[in-house]
């Protein structure tokens, strides 16, 4: 997906919330509707943004974004 120069990560959310509609955003943010869900990991380069800049990570050309959804088994 392509984004403007020097977009955040939340940038990127809200592109592809756009795109993809709110049932996506019902999946990646918490019932506030602003708080990040918990039990995804959001990665920039395979680093969580978490301990990035959180939402507010810039986002460079060729920066892979990576998001992980739990996964169970056993």
């Amino acid at each position: 997906m392509s984004i403007p120069r020097n977009d955040t990560f939340e940038d990127l959310l809200n592109a592809l919330i756009r795109v993809h509609g709110e049932t996506l955003a019902s999946y990646l943010f918490e019932q506030d509707g602003k708080t990040l869900a918990s039990h995804i990991m959001f990665m920039v380069n395979g680093r969580n943004i978490r301990f990035l800049n959180k939402e507010k990570t810039i986002l460079q050309e060729g920066d892979q974004v990576t998001i992980l959804l739990p996964a169970g088994g056993g």
